[in-house]
């Protein structure tokens, strides 16, 4: 029985700083899990205001997995000090 396994990113902002992008590679002896949040939900980002879910195909939204790696560009996102957001993904051992 394979089970599901989840990796969690935070970041603390610095002042005032912006976000350009943020990244790991899935573990090996894993598989990334497409569609473990919903139906194009592949990828979970936790704002201070709320839960966005993107996609892990190379598209219009932040979120993407290229070459074993799960990559999230939030763009022009500004973070004010102190505040975190948080990056997970899904996998699968075996």
């Amino acid at each position: 029985m394979k089970k599901s396994w989840s990796f969690v990113s935070v970041l603390a902002a610095l002042a005032l700083g912006t976000a350009s992008a943020v990244g790991t590679t899935v573990p090996a002896n894993t598989t990334f899990k497409v569609g473990a949040y919903g139906v194009g939900q592949d990828i979970r980002m936790t704002y201070p205001t709320g839960d966005v879910f993107l996609t892990s195909a190379a598209d219009t939204d932040a979120g993407a997995l290229n070459s074993g790696r799960v990559t999230v560009s939030p763009g022009a996102f500004v973070l004010v000090p102190d505040a975190k957001f948080t990056v997970c993904f899904r996998a699968t051992i075996g």
